[in-house]
């Protein structure tokens, strides 16, 4: 059954230089939920790694995890440094 979908996105350091984007359908909730389960955290991203599961119904869960900088402000001077600025001149034209 085509409508009968479950995805699973792993989405690493999304907005910098070193992003990574992983993604798989299923068309088996129990296959898909061990798939996103299997997700844990070992602090290996530079800021945060963003694990979503959508259903077929289009309800989603996800968790999110962020590097250990210690403190909020640690993590939001790494978000600073780290995060891809968009650069004007090349979208102006």
């Amino acid at each position: 059954m085509k409508d009968y979908i479950f995805t699973v996105v792993c989405i690493t350091d999304s907005g910098t230089v070193c992003e990574k984007v992983w993604s798989r359908q299923f068309d088996d909730a129990l296959e898909a939920v061990k798939s996103y389960q299997s997700f844990v955290d070992h602090a290996t991203c530079v800021l945060e790694r963003v694990v979503t599961l959508t259903e077929p119904n289009g309800q989603s869960h996800s968790k999110i995890f962020k590097y250990p900088y210690g403190s909020e402000k640690a993590y939001e001077e790494a978000c600073a440094r780290w995060r891809v600025k968009p650069n004007l001149a090349a979208v102006s034209g």
